[in-house]
């Protein structure tokens, strides 16, 4: 072989190489764009993924929250409904127990203004204590109720007028006397009720029942009277305890 024959072969062989290495270096920047293509495309979608992941993520971190907040409103109108329901009931049992405390008050009264009006009925049903009088009031008020045949209210009513000149000794006595300061009603009441010279030991209902009068004329309220004649009535049930 002469020697442009083998630089012409040597030259084809060459061509012949870099055409295949050309073609692979070409095929392979190819391939790579294709895959860095390929590789923009998938990091796009992954992109638009994890966006959309996000919203969807802010979403349920919405829906979350919205949730979490309806839980705290219901539960707390839930705590304010057994607030209110505990206000409620604590409110009625003390108003049941004021309730049995009235009604027990209002028994514990009844009860002692009926033994009160029983006391008042046998009071007024007992015959009253006779009048101290002075001895010599005493005998000249006898004499003239026997003078009059026993006519009290005569005999009342006459000592009342003025003294006249033919007045008994027994009757100016007793005229004079009723001219006194107090003197003249325990006279009436001796006359109507009866009457001693000795001073006799009040009974308790004696006692009661002049306490009582003295209540009743004294001008209290109905609630005072009440009150007072109440605890006389105590000591009345104490002082019959003690005779």
């Amino acid at each position: 072989m002469s020697k442009a024959n083998a630089k012409n072969a040597l030259s084809r062989l060459m061509g012949t190489i870099y055409s295949h290495y050309a073609r692979q270096v070409e095929e392979y920047f190819g391939k790579l764009e294709s895959d860095l293509a390929e590789a923009k495309k998938t990091e796009e979608q992954a992109v638009r993924m994890l966006g959309a992941a996000g919203l969807e993520m802010a979403d349920m971190i919405k829906e979350r929250d919205h949730y979490q907040a309806a839980y705290k409103a219901e539960n707390d109108r839930k705590l304010e409904d057994e607030t209110r329901l505990r206000k409620v009931s604590e409110e009625n049992l003390r108003l049941a127990k004021h309730g049995q405390r009235l009604q027990a008050a209002y028994d514990s009264l009844r009860k002692e203004n009926e033994e009160l009006g029983q006391e008042i009925s046998e009071l007024k049903n007992a015959k009253p204590a006779p009048v101290v009088l002075p001895g010599h009031i005493a005998e000249a008020l006898g004499k003239t109720l026997k003078l009059h045949a026993g006519r009290k209210d005569f005999v009342a009513w006459v000592i009342a007028g003025e003294i006249q000149s033919n007045d008994s000794r027994e009757l100016r006595l007793l005229k004079n006397h009723a001219q006194r300061k107090d003197a003249f009603i325990p006279l009436v009441n001796a006359i109507q009720h009866g009457y001693t010279t000795t001073e006799p030991e009040p009974t308790p209902e004696v006692k009661f029942a002049a306490a009582v009068q003295e209540v009743l004329n004294a001008g209290y309220s109905t609630v005072q009277t009440a009150v007072k004649i109440n605890e006389l009535s105590k000591a009345y049930e104490q002082d019959k305890q003690a005779k």
